[in-house]
């Protein structure tokens, strides 16, 4: 990754879609051995019909913390100094946070009219059935009932 992400960042003009696209294909194919990507970004793209190609996947909150209170000041910084200028490039029409926090700091900070689903996390770092029935709204909106 981190070879991937220099070639990108070394690239002129005329590579950047090509060293992105390997990063991107690069970044999936790692992705696929992570349990969020198993347990959340898996079944987003399954039930929207969306690939992992055409699909953004940012980090709302940069850093790992060990808890998750407290975070209001992490979520400013990482607002400020990344997701915002991230999010104005993309200009998304629907947004699937992964987390009913990260999903309300998301909509405290980007509240343009946009389809917006956050998917809770249950202990263990699981999908439940809050998420199950999150993930079922999502499906809704690509097959135009929602």
């Amino acid at each position: 990754m981190y070879a991937a992400l220099q070639r990108l960042r070394d690239c002129n003009t005329a590579q950047a879609s090509k060293s992105f696209a390997g990063l991107s294909g690069l970044l999936h194919e790692v992705m696929q051995t992570w349990k969020i990507y198993k347990v959340f970004v898996a079944p987003v793209l399954e039930y929207s019909g969306n690939e992992f190609s055409n699909t953004a996947y940012l980090n709302l909150l940069k850093w790992r913390t060990q808890k998750s209170s407290g975070l209001r000041t992490l979520y400013k910084l990482s607002w400020e100094n990344h997701t915002r200028q991230q999010l104005e490039l993309l200009q998304p029409s629907v947004v699937v946070a992964i987390g009913t926090d990260a999903g309300r700091e998301f909509r405290r900070y980007y509240t343009n009219d946009i389809q917006f689903q956050a998917i809770p996390r249950v202990i263990g770092n699981n999908i439940g059935q809050p998420g199950r029935e999150a993930l079922a709204e999502i499906k809704k909106w690509y097959e135009g009932g929602g």
